[in-house]
């Protein structure tokens, strides 16, 4: 008697296989494309230039910087700047 329990499998892993990349799809290719969408819709982006979504993604940045930004400060690096090290633009 064959065994009915490989084809129930095979067809799981392939399901599984098919739920990963429709969420992969998702994740890098239609959400950052609603993203633009709702930036070419945001009627404040048109009015005022500077988009809705402005404060959120400075909070977020700010947070990931914030350590970087305090090291950067204490270490006074750029408290003087020789007039070599500047490049020529």
């Amino acid at each position: 008697m064959k065994n009915p329990l490989w084809p129930r499998l095979k067809f799981s892993g392939n399901v599984c296989f098919a739920v990963f990349v429709i969420l992969v799809a998702c994740a890098f290719c239609l959400y950052p494309a609603g993203v633009v969408v709702r930036l070419l819709l945001d009627s404040e982006l048109k009015e005022t230039g500077t988009p809705r979504a402005l404060a959120e993604w400075f909070e977020a940045s700010s947070a990931r910087h914030a350590d970087w930004a305090d090291a950067y400060l204490k270490s006074d690096m750029a408290l003087e700047v020789a007039h070599t090290e500047v490049a020529a633009t």
